[in-house]
């Protein structure tokens, strides 16, 4: 009941304040990600699906972005490849979940889940959940974009977003105390703890995390002083050993990976220290080295099967290569177009991964298996176009020397991202929700500081426009 209190005298002050200035709206919108799949955050208030704490905030916080835009001078400067690839990729999530409703054999088919005893939406909830969703998730990053015309409000947002993180960690260590990390076995115990006190699948939490003490280490580069960058290097390295705590091999993976990534393109260092750091911590902790070994050379009974001493596909795979298989083979029959979002379900799949496996599947385990069987190859490939047009951007900035602000940006940006479309091979989906927020909040910075960038450039000055209108207040 305190708790409950506490959050709505927060979201009352916050509404308060942004309802002056809007942007201080985004950053609470941020902040509450942390807290906002946790059980006894409300969901609804009277009974009334959505009306809950986030989406009072958002809906106050756009009206007043309407109401003070044109006051600021906010306009709509987005670079036009981008904004072609935006409008193309919510035109297909758009089309996609129209098809929904044009397939009455296939909304017959998820009603008929029910005699199995899996219930999914098919009335006001599917438009809810599938639809107005998809969007609202978007919209705090493209507030950030239009909005983030000063330094101060940057460097806000950008705080934000760690923050964000950094409490998600500790909601962590809150559901599994950190020792367990020296026990692979506990962490599947603890699994459901954090669905129930953090609220996020621990596959999720994984994944968010993953790119996240990247983005802090990214941020040293704006720090001047020892203490504070010591203090992101302790904040990082909590991530990381939340990021442990979760058990998810597809976010270790990730991590890895983007870290290399840093390694040969930014700071060298890291291809030094990394490899140790790993070493170090296979030896001091070999349940880690079990947990990522799971499925290649195992003799532990798993959930799945028993293993051998060979691959175990199904282990390895936590039982998705069978939906897997049964996903390609529906993406064979409507291979350009797909088949409309909710395939999985529509299909007949999930009844025939019931059937087989024993198992319900809502989503194939794979954002890129996802796509093919929803929009098929064109949709997946429209995606993919504006993933790595935002990877080339990010990259931009985080080899652009020049201003440590592009570096930290660019590295915020480019973690998330990568982060997103590593785990997407074995999870995850590339319609927004609630877990990548976080990485379109980074898009809508990053896009922000290499416009600005570019007007510099353009201008044939090093400094960002936003730091000359600055200096030009304090010389005032």
């Amino acid at each position: 009941m305190i708790r409950l209190t506490l959050l709505w005298m927060f979201i009352a002050w916050v509404c308060t304040i942004a309802w002056k200035d809007w942007y201080i709206g985004v950053c609470g919108l941020i902040l509450l990600m942390a807290v906002l799949e946790r059980p006894d955050m409300p969901h609804s208030i009277l009974g009334i699906p959505g009306l809950n704490p986030w989406n009072i905030l958002l809906l106050v916080t756009v009206c007043s972005w309407l109401l003070h835009k044109k006051g600021e001078g906010l306009h709509g400067d987005m670079p036009r490849g981008v904004k072609t690839l935006l409008i193309l990729q919510f035109l297909l999530f758009t089309i996609g979940f129209l098809r929904i409703f044009f397939d009455g054999t296939g909304l017959e088919e998820i009603r008929a889940l029910r005699e199995y005893g899996y219930h999914f939406p098919t009335g006001a909830g599917l438009w809810n959940n599938y639809f107005i969703n998809t969007f609202k998730w978007v919209v705090p990053g493209l507030l950030l974009y239009y909005g983030c015309n000063s330094r101060p409000r940057l460097l806000m947002a950008l705080f934000s977003l760690l923050a964000m993180y950094l409490v998600l960690s500790i909601l962590v260590y809150k559901a599994i105390p950190p020792w367990k990390i020296i026990d692979v076995s506990s962490l599947s115990k603890y699994a459901l703890k954090l669905d129930n006190r953090v609220g996020y699948h621990r596959v999720d939490l994984s994944a968010m995390l993953a790119g996240a003490s990247w983005a802090f280490f990214s941020v040293i580069i704006l720090m001047r002083q020892g203490w504070q960058r010591a203090g992101l290097l302790v904040a990082g390295g909590m991530v990381i050993l939340a990021q442990g705590l979760t058990g998810g091999r597809a976010g270790y993976m990730a991590w890895g990976l983007t870290g290399l990534v840093f390694g040969l393109f930014r700071w060298r260092k890291i291809l030094i220290v990394m490899p140790i750091a790993v070493l170090l911590l296979l030896i001091v902790i070999p349940q880690i080295r079990d947990r990522i070994m799971v499925g290649l050379n195992s003799t532990e009974k798993t959930g799945y099967t028993e293993s051998g001493n060979e691959v175990d596909v199904k282990t390895l795979t936590a039982g998705r290569d069978g939906i897997w298989r049964l996903a390609l083979e529906q993406f064979r029959a409507a291979p350009l177009l797909g088949h409309g979002r909710l395939a999985i379900l529509r299909t007949g799949m999930n009844r025939q991964a019931i059937s087989e496996f024993h198992e319900s599947f809502g989503h194939p385990h794979s954002a890129y298996i996802e796509q093919l069987i929803d929009n098929g190859i064109i949709g997946l490939v429209l995606i993919l176009l504006f993933y790595l047009a935002m990877v080339r951007k990010s990259f931009s900035l985080l080899r652009d020397s020049s201003n440590p602000l592009y570096v930290a940006v660019g590295g915020v940006a480019l973690a998330l991202i990568l982060a997103q479309l590593i785990t997407a091979l074995s999870a995850q989906s590339f319609y927004p929700r609630q877990g990548v927020v976080g990485m379109w909040c980074a898009i809508g910075l990053m896009l922000r500081v290499y416009v600005e960038r570019e007007k510099a450039r353009q201008a044939h000055t090093p400094a960002l426009i936003w730091e000359q209108n600055n200096r030009s207040q304090e010389n005032g």
